[in-house]
């Protein structure tokens, strides 16, 4: 069983910017990925989704809580049925392209579990390798930011953002705050639609696109125009392409 041929890696889910989202927006960057096999996962989005799912009680919404609890669970159901052999052999050496501090505790322990009932020797060299990968560093702690810090004129990121964008006309007369929450919500709509164009080699419907971009956002107020004109400026920057009413990811 060939777990990673080049269609398969194509075809894989990637969902951008966990790790630096508020619970509100995790909820909704996660909505449909925790529904999904684990060979249909990338792997970076595989370890921060399970990292997230380590987080204590409280510190997520109780139903998100109980969604990344049943999505570890049937991750750790799924890699113990991959078959010994080069199948998990395949799972370990991709997974030691990920980041040591980027594979969580759960997935570490659930590994070494996994190595203690294996024979073949492929599959345990394979698992030994990941193990040593694993112990040059400590999983990194999922740290939430809130709303606020997201959104403050004082955070970094969205200071950076705001002082990147050109004077246009357009935001003369403006506040700093609404173009910095302008600017927050272009690169919201950027990690989305690239993550789900990236999953899609097929290409999405312009309408799917869009529409399911303003289902997701965390604000009720999200236009199509909004989404649209992020796309178009991928599409300048070569990042995106567009042919007969489809989006494709570029490249």
């Amino acid at each position: 069983m060939d777990l990673n041929p080049s269609s398969e890696k194509k075809r894989k889910v990637s969902v951008a910017g966990l790790r630096r989202a508020d619970p509100t927006t995790l909820q909704v960057l996660t909505q449909d990925v925790l529904r999904t096999p684990l060979v249909r996962i990338e792997l970076g989005t595989f370890t921060d989704l399970l990292a997230l799912s380590e987080l204590p009680d409280g510190a997520l919404p109780t139903a998100m809580s109980r969604e990344l609890a049943t999505f570890q669970r049937q991750m750790f159901r799924e890699l113990s049925d991959l078959p010994d052999g080069m199948p998990l052999a395949e799972f370990a050496i991709d997974l030691i392209d990920i980041p040591a501090a980027e594979i969580p505790g759960c997935l570490r322990e659930a590994l070494a579990a996994l190595a203690a009932e294996r024979r073949d020797p492929d599959a345990l060299a394979a698992l030994d390798r990941l193990a040593a990968h694993c112990d040059t560093a400590e999983p990194r702690v999922f740290v939430l930011p809130t709303v606020a810090e997201k959104t403050s004129p004082n955070n970094t990121r969205v200071t950076k953002l705001a002082k990147a964008a050109a004077p246009s006309s357009a935001r003369k007369g403006r506040s700093v705050e609404e173009i910095q929450a302008e600017d927050v919500r272009a690169q919201w709509i950027q990690e989305d639609v690239l993550s789900r164009l990236r999953g899609n080699p097929a290409g999405l419907k312009e309408s799917v696109l869009v529409g399911g971009s303003r289902h997701r956002a965390p604000w009720r107020d999200l236009t199509e125009a909004e989404v649209l004109k992020v796309l178009r400026r991928l599409g300048r920057e070569n990042r995106t392409r567009v042919s007969a009413g489809r989006w494709y990811a570029a490249g």
